[in-house]
């Protein structure tokens, strides 16, 4: 028996957090809910031995930090980007990029649809 994929889902918004991890969970696979990226990145930007399959990154809510952007590249885990709607997609650094950028209004079914399909992908 295999462990179930790892997902971390990011995100301030609470509800959103809430129910996107019992919708990951519903699927299959194991969902792990942050406030804020600095909680679910290792102390000093060094990779965690325990790197997720998947992680959903809420801008819409959230501006990380250049050093959080390294620590999450270095996790070397495809990142699905959820973005406000009139938001202007913002300008990543030349060292990293999204692997999916997903515009609201979408249905909590979708989001887990991008990121299920990511994560038995990588």
């Amino acid at each position: 028996m295999t462990a179930p994929l790892l997902v971390w889902v990011v995100s301030s918004d609470q509800w959103l957090r809430a129910c996107l991890r019992a919708e990951l969970i519903e699927r299959g696979l194991e969902a792990v809910g942050y406030e804020e990226l600095a909680q679910a990145l290792p102390e000093g930007g060094v990779p965690s031995p325990i790197s997720p399959d998947a992680i959903l990154l809420d801008l819409s809510s959230l501006e990380p930090k250049p050093e959080e952007l390294r620590a999450l590249a270095a996790t070397a885990a495809p990142v699905v980007v959820l973005t406000a709607r009139v938001m202007r997609e913002p300008e990543w650094p030349p060292w990293w990029r999204p692997t999916q950028v997903l515009r609201r209004p979408l249905t909590l079914g979708q989001v887990a649809d991008a990121i299920q399909q990511v994560a038995t992908t990588s």
